[in-house]
């Protein structure tokens, strides 16, 4: 059963801000100020999506596209709607819709903690390349820096290799 089924995603528009702060404060230790979601819809190299369920935002996701670099600047999705499919939904939106912008290559920094999330770029090819420590000020907690290049036109699952006395 595809529970993702009933989601729509499409680009963020101002009338999605408070409900994006909304889901941002159930998701994340701090929020962005309302201005800047403003300053980012009205940012040419800014690609913003939301995910709705009806009328219900359930995730939303953030990059900027300069020249052939996308970068990744944010993901979320409702606690009550993970590990179903929802962030991969949003992930390979966003990156189809920036290789149409010309991206080739995909950056972006994740929690070191967060493994669900460091799993799910990793099922898409992005590999670890540098870990920036303290970047997040509300924990402390150390980034992991991941790079995907090339940014495949539709990306897919990259094989895992076969676990050593695995058949």
């Amino acid at each position: 059963m595809n529970v993702t089924a009933g989601l729509t995603i499409r680009p963020m528009r101002q009338e999605d801000i408070n409900d994006v702060l909304t889901l941002e404060r159930l998701c994340f230790p701090t929020v962005w100020h309302p201005g800047a979601y403003l300053a980012e819809l009205n940012n040419p190299t800014s690609l913003y999506l939301v995910a709705h369920e009806g009328d219900r935002l359930v995730g939303f996701i953030g990059a900027s596209v300069i020249g052939e670099e996308v970068h990744i600047l944010t993901i979320a999705v409702h606690p009550e709607r993970r590990r179903h499919g929802y962030g991969e939904r949003l992930l390979l939106a966003l990156l189809g819709r920036a290789y149409e912008r010309g991206a080739r290559h995909a950056t972006l920094e994740v929690r070191e903690g967060n493994q669900a999330a460091r799993g799910l770029y990793s099922k898409y090819g992005f590999t670890p390349i540098a870990i920036i420590g303290k970047y997040y000020v509300d924990t402390g907690e150390d980034a992991v820096v991941m790079w995907l290049n090339p940014l495949p036109r539709a990306p897919r699952p990259v094989p895992r290799p076969q676990e050593e006395g695995s058949a």
